[in-house]
């Protein structure tokens, strides 16, 4: 029997990229702001000595590449 993982929608697949960018630049001693939906190009807002924007792209494991 073959199990596969559950489909994930691209809207959930991209909040999941967003929330674990988020979480590790945290981890890493930034704060860091979530931009709101379709802000320019960017996703979040990181404060440091000099700010900076991060756009997170995500994208579904083709089950064709291994």
């Amino acid at each position: 029997m073959n199990l596969r993982m559950p489909s994930v929608g691209s809207h959930d697949l991209g909040v999941d990229g967003e929330l674990l960018a988020k979480s590790l630049l945290e981890s890493h001693g930034y704060s860091v702001r979530l931009l709101r939906v379709n802000h320019w190009t960017y996703d979040l807002e990181v404060d440091a000595s000099t700010p900076f924007w991060v756009s997170v792209k995500t994208a579904k494991k083709n089950s064709m590449c291994a």
